[in-house]
Formats: C-alpha cells, sequence, structure tokens
C-alpha cells in the first residue's frame, strides 16, 4: 500500500510549514474581496496562516500586513512591461 503525499502550507504570519488542512486560507475573490476560504477551494489568488491567535495577532503589525497583502493581492506594473509568460513586450 502507498502512502500518500500530505500537502504543506507555509503560514505568511510565521513561516512554519504545516499540512494544508491545518491552517487558515485567505483567498482573494475574482471581485478583489479578502475573505477566510473555509473549505479551501475557493477561486482567487490564496495565502496561508496558522489558526494560533499569535500569527492572527501578528497581522495586526504593518510588515506583516505587507507581507499577506503581497501572497493574496497583484502585483502592481507586473503586466505593463512584461507579458503573461515574464517575458518582455515587444
Amino acid at each position: 500500500m502507498s502512502r500518500r503525499r500530505v500537502p504543506m502550507r507555509r503560514c505568511v504570519g510565521c513561516g512554519a510549514s504545516r499540512p494544508k488542512k491545518e491552517l487558515v486560507r485567505i483567498v482573494r475573490t475574482s471581485s478583489g474581496e479578502i475573505e477566510v476560504d473555509q473549505v479551501q477551494r475557493q477561486a482567487g489568488r490564496g495565502a496561508y496562516l496558522c489558526p494560533e491567535a499569535g500569527c492572527q495577532k501578528m497581522l495586526s503589525e504593518a510588515k506583516h500586513r505587507a507581507r499577506l497583502a503581497r501572497a493574496v493581492l497583484p502585483h502592481r506594473g507586473a503586466d505593463d512591461a512584461q507579458g503573461a509568460h515574464g517575458r518582455e513586450a515587444l
């Protein structure tokens, strides 16, 4: 019998790597809203947080909010100078 690989994700609060099911997923929806993804299957750009209050409290600090924003918000200007595959536009 083969073992199944457990998907691992990194917490944007503390940086710890944990099994995906142990983390809380935060997602940016297609309408641009930030939501908690309860089922971890919602479409959109996502980031993961540990369920501990410490990691969630860290996000009240500006430097940690910036880390979450980089994870779930689109990079501004990425499409201006480069194409969809990271190549420079001609």
